[in-house]
């Protein structure tokens, strides 16, 4: 599987990357990234930002007080841009209705990022057809608690019982080559199947380069610890 590289970041460190997150939202407001005040130059509301632009180019515009309520200004902006750029209110406007639509849309590629694929990926994956797949949910937990852990899932049928006796329910594989891969054991019931998979990929954050896990645990323990695994409890 080919390593994707997120394009969204909260810590930009170059010039490209800034650019690429300059507006993003927090707490359900759009932001520009470091268009606050001299000397900080923190993080500024994309509000409060159009309200500088205002005062700096047309500020008779902000003599209507209404203009200060983030809501009015929104609906404003809406009418500006009938001007199109032949008047200061349409280019602001302009520049804040494509601010707020790249904001929207950084969020949106923040989702489909954090399933760490690239589109080829994502391409040939297997769609589930079952709304409440608890796989799914297993594997959505486990890259919300370690999204840089990369690790591929096998059903593998000829997983092998311990020399004892002692049965083997799934496998997790350490590569040389740091690869890492689960194997669980399709003829399980499927709860104790989603147990064996929560519990083979939580064994994938700690590295073992060169070695076989071996997953094995009773069915009522199974039973009782699946709940534990979405809050991030370790097994």
């Amino acid at each position: 599987m080919k390593k994707y590289v997120p394009i969204v970041t909260d810590d930009p460190q170059d010039n490209v990357e800034a650019a690429l997150n300059l507006v993003f939202i927090k707490d359900e407001e759009v932001y520009v990234r470091g268009y606050g005040p001299a000397p900080d130059f923190s993080d500024a509301t994309l509000s409060n930002v159009t309200r500088d632009i205002l005062q700096k180019y047309s500020p008779e515009t902000l003599e209507n007080v209404r203009l200060k309520d983030d809501l009015e200004l929104s609906c404003a902006t809406s009418e500006w841009l009938f001007d199109g750029i032949d008047t200061i209110e349409g280019v602001v406007a302009l520049l804040y209705t494509m601010a707020w639509a790249f904001a929207e849309t950084r969020e949106r590629l923040r989702m489909y990022e954090e399933t760490r694929l690239s589109p080829l990926d994502l391409k040939d994956r297997l769609i589930a057809p079952f709304q409440n797949d608890m796989f799914a949910m297993v594997w959505g937990a486990f890259k919300k608690l370690y999204p840089d852990k990369e690790c591929e899932i096998y059903w593998e049928p000829q997983i092998r019982d311990e020399e004892d006796g002692k049965p083997v329910y799934g496998l997790t594989d350490f590569a040389d080559d740091g690869s890492v891969a689960v194997f669980v054991k399709p003829s399980l019931e499927v709860a104790d199947a989603v147990e064996i998979l929560a519990r083979s990929a939580l064994s994938t954050t700690t590295t073992r380069y060169g070695r076989r896990r071996s997953t094995r645990f009773s069915r009522s323990t199974i039973a009782s610890e699946i709940r534990c695994f979405p809050t991030g409890s370790s097994a």
